[in-house]
C-alpha cells in the first residue's frame, strides 16, 4: 500500500478475488436451493470466469476421459517477474447424514486420485493444493466446527465457500484418520482427534486470503518452528518467511505457514540434510538449497513448497496464454485441466 492510498483501499486483483467467491457461493446456494449438488469442474470454471479482466485463465481440451476436473495450475506473477505456482484441484466438501466428507479417496482408472495430484505437481515442480468448495452460509450451518477465525467460526468467515490448502496438509490429516482407525486405545490420546471440518476445514483459508492487503502471519507455532529449522545459512529463507511480504513471495509465504503449522505440532527429533536443486536461467527457482525437513509429511516440506516460486513465469505459460488453441504441449494437457494467471 502506498501512501497516497487510503487506509481501506482494495487491490482490484483482490475485489476481483472477493466477486468470483461470492458469485461461487452464490450458484452452490441457487443449486443446493433446487436439491441440485454441485459440481467441482463446474464451480471451477464459473469461479475463474469471474476474476476476469483482472486475472487471465485458459481451459484446456480434456486429454484423459479418466481425469476429474477441477486441476488447474495457478501462477501468480508480480511487478518484479518473480511467480509463484501451485496445482490446485478442486473437492466439494459433502453433507452425508450428521456428517461431512471430502473424496480424498476417489479413484480414477489410473490411481488414487490425491497421488495423482501430487505427481503432478512434481512434473510441474510447483506446490499441490486442494480447493474446497463448501456452498453457501445455509449449507455450512450445521458444520461442527468449534474453532474460531479472528472471532468468527470457521465456516462463518467472509470467503467460507471457497477456501484453500495443501494438499500434503490433507494427505497428512487422512493419515492421521488411517491410524485412528487401526490404533489400540491405548494409542488414541497420541493421534488426536479426526473430522473433516476441524482438521482439514479449519486449517483451509478463503482463497481471496492469497490477495488481501496487509495481511501477516501470527501464528506463534510456525514462527517458533521458523527458528528451530532455520540454520545460519538460510537468511534468505528467513527474509521470505518474515511477515510483511508482497506480491507472489506473499502467496509462497502463506503456503508455507500451512505446512509449518501442522508441522510444528509432530515430533520430529531427526536433523535431515538440506535439500539442494538445479538452476535454469529462465524460470529458474528463487531458492536452490531448502532444509531437508519433513514434518511427518512424507517429503520435505519446504521444498515442495517453495519450489514453486521463480524468478520468473515457465515459457509455457505465455505460449499457453498467446494461443491456447495449439499454444499448450501435449504434456501440459495431460497434468491439468487449466491455466490461472493472477497479475499482483
Amino acid at each position: 500500500m502506498s501512501v497516497e492510498q487510503p487506509a481501506l483501499y482494495l487491490p482490484p486483483v483482490h475485489r476481483a478475488f472477493l466477486r468470483a467467491t461470492a458469485a461461487a457461493e452464490e450458484e452452490m446456494g441457487f443449486l443446493l436451493a433446487q436439491n441440485v449438488m454441485f459440481e467441482e469442474e463446474y464451480i471451477t470454471t464459473l469461479l475463474c470466469s469471474r476474476l476476469v479482466p483482472e486475472v487471465t485463465y485458459v481451459k484446456f481440451s480434456k486429454q484423459q476421459e479418466s481425469r476429474v476436473g477441477g486441476d488447474y495450475l495457478w501462477w501468480w506473477v508480480d511487478r518484479s517477474g518473480e511467480a509463484f505456482g501451485c496445482l490446485v484441484q478442486a473437492k466439494v466438501i459433502h453433507h452425508k447424514g450428521r456428517g461431512w466428507r471430502i473424496g480424498f479417496h476417489h479413484e480414477t482408472r489410473t490411481g488414487l486420485q490425491m497421488d495423482q495430484l501430487l505427481a503432478a505437481s512434481d512434473f510441474f515442480e510447483v506446490l499441490a493444493a486442494y480447493a474446497f468448495y463448501a456452498g453457501d452460509a445455509a449449507y455450512r450451518s450445521t458444520m461442527r466446527c468449534s474453532q474460531r477465525h479472528h472471532g468468527v467460526l470457521c465456516h462463518q468467515r467472509q470467503g467460507a465457500g471457497v477456501t484453500i490448502l495443501p494438499a500434503l496438509n490433507a494427505q497428512r490429516t487422512v493419515e492421521n484418520a488411517r491410524l485412528r482407525a487401526t490404533a489400540p486405545p491405548s494409542k488414541l490420546p497420541f493421534l488426536g482427534g479426526f473430522d473433516p471440518i476441524e482438521d482439514v476445514f479449519h486449517h483451509a483459508e478463503p482463497l481471496s486470503r492469497l490477495t488481501e492487503p496487509g495481511r501477516a502471519n501470527d501464528d506463534p507455532a510456525s514462527i517458533r518452528y521458523y527458528r528451530m529449522r532455520l540454520g545460519p545459512g538460510m537468511n534468505g529463507l528467513r527474509e521470505l518467511l518474515t511477515p510483511g511480504q508482497i506480491g507472489a513471495r506473499k502467496v509462497a509465504q502463506f503456503m508455507t505457514d500451512k505446512l509449518a503449522q501442522q508441522a510444528a505440532g509432530t515430533f520430529e527429533t531427526a536433523v535431515l540434510p538440506d535439500v539442494h536443486t538445479d538452476q535454469v536461467e529462465v524460470g529458474g527457482r528463487v531458492f536452490d538449497t531448502l532444509p531437508g525437513a519433513r514434518g511427518h509429511f512424507g517429503r520435505p516440506f519446504f521444498e515442495h513448497a517453495l519450489r514453486g516460486l521463480r524468478t520468473g513465469l515457465p515459457d509455457y505459460v505465455e505460449a499457453a496464454l498467446r494461443s491456447p488453441s495449439d499454444g499448450v504441449p501435449a504434456e501440459l494437457a495431460e497434468h491439468a485441466d487449466g491455466l490461472v494467471v493472477v497479475y499482483l
